[in-house]
């Protein structure tokens, strides 16, 4: 004949809930940390790129700039040559009619 102590049951009844509650705490603590420490991956990961991404817009920004002056320059040289060949072909013009005219006399 088995009889049951109430007192020992309940006793081992709130043990066993207690370890119960023990483990799910540890696991909820487990997947909150893997949660923040994949937050805290995430953010590391976003600083540089954002760092990253902000070089790469400094680099562009300085090429652009680079490139109009580039541009700006060219333009005043094609303009200084234009001006030097249309000096030179009004001084040949200016020659073909002086020795026309001597050819004439």
């Amino acid at each position: 004949m088995i009889t049951f102590d109430q007192e020992i049951q309940v006793a081992e009844n709130l043990r066993n809930f207690g370890n119960k509650l023990r483990e799910v705490f540890q696991t909820v603590s487990f997947e909150r940390m893997q949660v923040l420490e994949r937050s805290r991956i995430f953010m590391k990961v976003k600083e540089k790129l954002d760092e990253e991404t902000q070089k790469v817009q400094q680099r562009k920004e300085v090429m652009q700039h680079s490139k109009a002056i580039i541009e700006r320059d060219l333009n005043a040289e094609m303009a200084a040559i234009e001006a030097l060949r249309d000096k030179e072909a009004a001084e040949k013009k200016r020659e073909f009619e002086l020795q026309k005219i001597k050819d004439e006399q």
